[in-house]
């Protein structure tokens, strides 16, 4: 799998028996939307290099790769609610697996739309209808209804802007190709953030995506996506600030931010300046109180009538000074992860989509969408086989 932030790409292979080894390059070609094809392609291959130095991948074969993006400007969060009537001469009113799939796609194609294609998309919310009385259920499957309701949510891009990162692929394919990248199609990265963060097991839970182009905030209910903000400003913006105010390049700024949260550093000496690191504690305290502060925030979290706990990912979460802000703005202590750093958590939570997964029967097309049989089984055996050297029994 590749994480393609505007800042860094990371790489690592997921599956059911974990994360391998996280490698990490600088970003080229992408600043939360293509711009350079050919830099990124570059990108793609410097990563993969480095990922094959750490993990067995085949040189004359195929690896199945899923792209996580954080894309700027350009995704759109939709929710919406479907239902559909449960025929009573089908297993005496059951509900099938049939009837459930049929709402998957009904609500799937009300979120697409004719021109979309989803990033991600689950149903967050199922509602039955039993003799005039409504309520919710966690799995319908099975229970005697005359309706089924359910709600359903996404985080869209247009078919033109999805093509644009296969586009990733087919180039790399075509100047390198070993190994081959097949591509499974493209995550939201935020969204399998925050996924990889409720493996915990939590019932309320907000995360914060801290990006370089921007910020961003998702709310899960019982580990399922329910709601998702944008927030304009991010890592960017801050540098931005500190060039602005103290009259030094942007290089130098992002080299006395990282120093002010790596070590705390009141002075740091750059260009033959000294810096009070004063300033960059009001920047970055502005900046977090006018995030959590915000219209976009307050609407995915809600009016605060319930606890809830908070994780963060992206590049400023890999410094845990940046909790303190968070905090200081109101927002809970960040959880504290003793196993899986902020940067990792993608990688945890593309696990848990390919699991969920896993039972499907197909293999992608170039575009995404899926095709023959066995894909499933196919490419978690992959995994176990060619990453991290677990043998079938009796094989």
């Amino acid at each position: 799998m590749i994480d393609l932030g505007a800042f860094r790409t990371r790489a690592a292979m997921v599956g059911t028996a974990g994360v391998s080894k996280v490698e990490e390059v600088k970003t080229r070609g992408f600043t939360g939307y293509i711009s350079n094809l050919d830099a990124l392609t570059e990108t793609v291959r410097e990563i993969v290099s480095r990922l094959a130095s750490s993990v067995q991948l085949p040189q004359d074969g195929v690896v199945p790769t899923v792209l996580a993006v954080h894309l700027k400007d350009s995704t759109l969060f939709k929710v919406s609610d479907h239902e559909i009537s449960v025929s009573h001469s089908s297993e005496d009113g059951r509900v099938t697996n049939e009837q459930v799939e049929k709402l998957h796609t009904e609500l799937k194609e009300k979120i697409t739309g004719t021109d979309g294609h989803a990033l991600f998309f689950a149903v967050s919310r199922y509602r039955v209808v039993q003799k005039g009385k409504e309520r919710d259920v966690e799995n319908p499957r099975g229970l005697r209804v005359d309706i089924l309701k359910g709600r359903a949510v996404g985080v869209v891009v247009t078919r033109d802007i999805y093509e644009n990162l296969m586009d990733v692929f087919r180039e790399y394919n075509h100047l390198y190709g070993e190994p081959e990248l097949e591509p499974l199609g493209a995550y939201s990265s935020p969204i399998c953030a925050a996924l990889g963060a409720v493996e915990l097991g939590v019932d309320l839970h907000v995360h914060l995506d801290l990006g370089h182009t921007s910020f961003r905030v998702i709310k899960l209910i019982n580990g399922r996506v329910f709601s998702y903000g944008e927030y304009g400003k991010g890592g960017h913006s801050i540098i931005k600030a500190i060039s602005s105010t103290l009259s030094i390049p942007p290089r130098y700024s992002f080299e006395v931010l990282e120093r002010y949260l790596k070590e705390g550093s009141r002075i740091v000496q750059v260009q033959g300046k000294s810096i009070d690191t004063t300033i960059v504690e009001g920047i970055l305290r502005r900046t977090f109180s006018e995030f959590l502060g915000s219209d976009t925030v307050r609407e995915v979290v809600g009016n605060g009538d319930r606890a809830f706990t908070l994780s963060v990912s992206g590049g400023l979460a890999n410094y845990r000074r940046i909790n303190e802000y968070i905090s200081d703005a109101g927002f809970p202590e960040p959880l504290a992860f003793t196993d899986v750093p902020p940067e990792q958590l993608v990688f945890h939570g593309a696990s848990k989509l390919m699991r969920d997964i896993s039972p499907l029967e197909g293999k992608p097309n170039r575009n995404g969408s899926f095709r023959g049989k066995g894909w499933g089984k196919k490419f978690l055996d992959f995994l176990k086989r060619e990453v991290f050297g677990i043998e079938e029994k009796g094989g």
